[in-house]
């Protein structure tokens, strides 16, 4: 494809240039060629877009987002969403939503990386700045 995108875009510059040097009496020819190119380009551009974007959201994941308050982790393996929330309590945190330990859905690897007490931690230093 993106020799496709290339190619249309070296036709574009070729017949541009055609056109400013005064070859106006192909000038309809060249018209009607910039056009097509320029359609093409944008459909092939507006594909690559779209590919680009649900490779993203396809991808393995996972987002933590840390406050004083406590923490919430999400996790996407295989395009299905995991989420699990824990809150501050005087001795330490509890999970008030989501269990990623109950969950087939999750590798081991996954779980034990998101078991850490990196979060906990993260939460703590956080409060302490507050």
């Amino acid at each position: 494809m993106k020799r496709k995108v290339l190619l249309a875009l070296l036709y574009l510059s070729i017949g541009s240039l055609a056109f400013l040097f005064g070859m106006h009496n192909q000038k309809r020819a060249y018209s009607n060629g910039y056009k097509d190119a320029f359609n093409f380009v944008i459909s092939e551009l507006e594909n690559y877009c779209d590919s680009l974007k649900k490779s993203r959201d396809n991808m393995n994941k996972i987002k933590i987002e840390i406050t004083p308050d406590g923490w919430e982790s999400t996790v996407i393996i295989d395009g299905k969403e995991y989420k699990e929330k824990h809150v501050a309590t005087a001795f330490g945190s509890e999970s008030i939503e989501g269990n990623f330990e109950s969950e087939d859905g999750i590798p081991e690897e996954v779980y034990d990386a998101l078991n850490s007490s990196f979060p906990f931690e993260c939460m703590q230093a956080l409060y302490s700045i507050e």
